[in-house]
């Protein structure tokens, strides 16, 4: 059982015109509140075929109440101003389940297999604003959005290697009725539809493999490496925006997904110089990704190093621990995390100019001192 409530407000400090030729006026304000209640039921079997093969099947039903209340005081042109309010609440009903089972081949070596679902519903906030485009007859109907569903398959081994814990999995998800944005990371550009809707489908499928030695030794260390292939399997034409060279109907079906790099590789290794001090390095790289569905923009992979270091002492019979980090040791620059909307300069192109991105500060130096008493 879980209740959760979001509240954000918003006040708009200076009118202005926006894209679609609305007015917005000094003094306006909007208070809103997304609330989810949440009840679920769980149960786990498990049933052993032999001494060295054994199944594992969990089923869980949910049953979510998601919640949207507003209250916006604002100007209108020819009423003047008032105050308006909103309410919304729909409830979904959703079963999940997983089935598993590993073989031991010995106490060093095992397969393993599972199969689960999992479900995502519809956020009524963007029903809400579905309704409020239909008021605005900037859509024919409200529609009906889909709760967003996954299958996912996956098939593995686990065991100990020339002294190293090692475990390779081959997996394969397939998500239905994705729910999102008509027109995707367009849909805030001019022309763009934020109407929300049941997008299509899509498949990722990869492998993840994971190398550890053993973490007593001096010397010690853990590789993790994924490779994911990520494509629509389906989905809605997507629109650029009018006022570009590129505007027009896309169809990416069979494009990658946006933000997802095919190769991701960690490695962090732990040298114990003393039994007091502790030497730690970290180096993490991804290859090159898409900014957006249609796959105009693509963003270069990075790689980075944090280095660390770490001594445990006794005072006081209390334990006394110093550090210091340097997190990307090569200040190495590169972007967290890009998302791509609209020509933001105007230029009549979608191009990497254009893009919205968190980037990484660079080169960061911590230092301090934890006692535990």
């Amino acid at each position: 059982m879980g209740d959760i409530k979001y509240t954000s407000a918003r006040d708009t400090i200076a009118s202005y015109l926006d894209d679609d030729n609305v007015s917005h006026y000094e003094g306006e304000t909007s208070y809103t509140v997304d609330k989810q209640k949440l009840y679920a039921l769980y149960s786990e079997f498990k049933y052993a075929f032999t001494g060295k093969f054994n199944t594992t099947f969990n089923i869980r039903h949910d049953i979510q109440t998601n919640g949207y209340d507003n209250l916006s005081y604002l100007y209108d042109d020819s009423t003047g101003w008032g105050t308006y309010g909103t309410e919304l609440e729909k409830t979904y009903r959703n079963t999940s389940y997983r089935f598993g089972g590993v073989y031991n081949v010995s106490e060093s070596n095992a397969f393993f297999a599972n199969v689960s679902t999992g479900f995502r519903t519809p956020q009524v906030d963007k029903i809400q604003n579905n309704i409020n485009l239909y008021d605005k007859g900037k859509i024919d109907s409200v529609g009906n959005i889909e709760t967003q569903t996954s299958m996912s398959y996956e098939i593995g081994n686990r065991g100990k290697i020339l002294g190293h814990d090692y475990e390779v999995t081959l997996f394969q998800i397939d998500t239905k009725d994705i729910i999102g944005y008509e027109d995707g990371t367009y849909a805030m550009s001019v022309g763009g539809s934020t109407y929300t809707t049941n997008i299509g489908d899509s498949r990722n499928r990869g492998l993840e493999l994971s190398v550890k030695s053993d973490a007593a030794k001096q010397f010690s260390y853990n590789i993790a490496y994924t490779y994911l292939d990520s494509e629509y399997t389906k989905h809605n034409p997507i629109v650029h925006g009018r006022r570009v060279k590129t505007a027009g109907s896309y169809d990416v079906v069979g494009n990658e997904l946006p933000r997802v790099p095919h190769h991701k590789l960690n490695i962090y290794s732990t040298y114990k110089a003393t039994p007091q001090w502790r030497v730690i390095s970290e180096i993490y790289a991804q290859s090159e990704y898409f900014a957006d569905e249609t796959n105009f923009i693509k963003m270069p992979g990075y790689a980075y190093l944090n280095l660390q270091t770490r001594y445990n002492m006794t005072v006081g019979g209390n334990h006394l621990e110093l550090f210091a980090k340097v997190n990307n040791v090569f200040d190495t620059h590169y972007f967290r995390t890009v998302y791509y909307t609209s020509d933001k300069n105007k230029n009549g192109l979608f191009d990497d100019n254009d893009v919205s991105i968190r980037v990484d500060p660079g080169r960061m130096i911590y230092a301090g001192i934890k006692y535990s008493f």
